[in-house]
């Protein structure tokens, strides 16, 4: 094993928008997943359980799904847009600035779930 390198892990790595990229191990890139979500009790969870690791391919299929796109035009008038995005122009009363306001309601969905694997994390005492 005289100079093999198999990775490198970086724990004092930058946050990305949905993780921590921690580094490549023996071709496996390694993620910190850190989002949370408040609990109907309004206690903070963890998405992702500290004791789990989750594997999937960069290669596989995966599916991009939308969901509807909610307005109430009027207390009265409910709209439901079935698209990809809604791109709405907005324009002051003075005609001075134009304002564009995008939405989006996007599911990436992994359509293989066979190519996921679950582990529970024991730690080493």
């Amino acid at each position: 094993n005289l100079n093999y390198k198999v990775g490198q892990l970086d724990l004092n790595a930058a946050n990305e928008k949905f993780g921590i990229y921690i580094g490549r191990f023996m071709g496996i890139d390694f993620w910190e997943y850190n989002q949370q979500y408040v609990d109907s009790d309004g206690n903070t969870q963890d998405i992702i359980d500290k004791h789990k690791a989750i594997f999937f391919p960069s290669e596989g299929r995966y599916d991009l799904h939308f969901g509807p796109i909610y307005r109430i035009r009027k207390s009265t008038d409910f709209e439901v847009i079935s698209s990809e995005f809604l791109l709405e122009p907005k324009v002051n009363d003075d005609e001075t600035y134009l304002e564009w306001r995008l939405e989006q309601k996007s599911l990436p969905a992994i359509a293989e779930p066979d190519l996921v694997i679950s582990a529970n994390v024991v730690p080493v005492v």
